[in-house]
């Protein structure tokens, strides 16, 4: 999948088996990670090339669990809802979304075909998740109101 979107160097750690983990410590740019996003929002498609099948990205896409009132997760997929905006009337937005250790993030929102990657440093913060969230709502979707 990464070869024919042009990701460049890749590195994925191993678990205790010696195989790749495909569930975590997969490491790219955030160049890169956005090319992803990309390929999320063409429904698997890349250039007029089919690398990923659209009925298999939204079969992934499905929730299995809530984790809670915003978010639900499917197969290695997070999925949810942010209302932004200001009040009273704030809009939802809904995402597609993959995330990573220290606030590595990939959020993809369809329904405004916009794709944002985060990186982050906020290792070993129990609130890692909120500088991201931040700046998709404050930064990225306050520009689309």
């Amino acid at each position: 999948m990464f070869d024919p979107i042009g990701v460049g160097r890749i590195e994925w750690t191993k678990g205790f088996n010696g195989e790749p983990a495909p569930s975590s410590g997969l490491r790219m740019t955030p160049r890169d990670l956005a090319r992803v996003g990309q390929l999320i929002l063409s429904r698997g498609e890349w250039e007029g090339r089919q690398v990923v099948a659209a009925g298999w990205l939204e079969q992934s896409f499905k929730s299995y669990v809530a984790v809670d009132e915003a978010r639900r997760y499917g197969d290695f997929w997070y999925i949810g809802d942010l209302q932004y905006g200001k009040p009273p009337n704030r809009p939802i937005a809904h995402w597609i979304g993959a995330f990573g250790y220290g606030g590595q993030r990939l959020f993809v929102f369809s329904e405004l075909d916009i794709s944002v990657a985060t990186t982050a440093g906020n290792y070993n913060d129990g609130n890692q998740r909120m500088p991201p969230i931040w700046v998709i709502r404050e930064v990225v979707l306050a520009s689309v109101l």
